[in-house]
């Protein structure tokens, strides 16, 4: 195998769970929902914040540039909401876009912080 191909593998393999994550948001988000009470603690904004940290992060680890991560996925996050008000029990939400947004930053971080320190030990 060449040098070039013994790269891709992984990133084939992020690719596939980058993938897997996007279907599970997808589908977690845009699934009909049911009543609920209001929550003293926002656990939905954690969720959209974890979703979109690891999104980001798989995507990053696929080969995709940071800076088409970033709006793609900002897009996403938006859209969905969007969508969230053609679904029963759904609504959109400024603050869940925001979640999904801080998502992705820190995701993105995670891997170039990652690169930095891989970097530094080996000096």
């Amino acid at each position: 195998m060449t040098p070039v191909a013994q790269r891709l593998v992984p990133r084939r393999g992020w690719a596939f769970v980058a993938l897997l994550c996007l279907l599970l948001i997808l589908f977690g988000t845009l699934s009909p929902g049911e009543p609920h009470p209001e929550q003293t603690f926002p656990w939905d904004k954690l969720q959209h914040f974890s979703a979109f940290v690891l999104l980001a992060l798989m995507t990053r680890l696929s080969g995709i540039s940071s800076l088409i991560i970033l709006p793609a996925l900002l897009l996403l996050g938006v859209g969905i909401e969007c969508l969230q008000l053609l679904i029963p029990y759904r609504g959109a939400e400024v603050l869940d876009a925001l979640a999904d947004f801080l998502g992705i930053l820190a995701g993105l971080g995670c891997h170039l912080g990652g690169r930095l320190m891989a970097r530094l030990s080996r000096l």
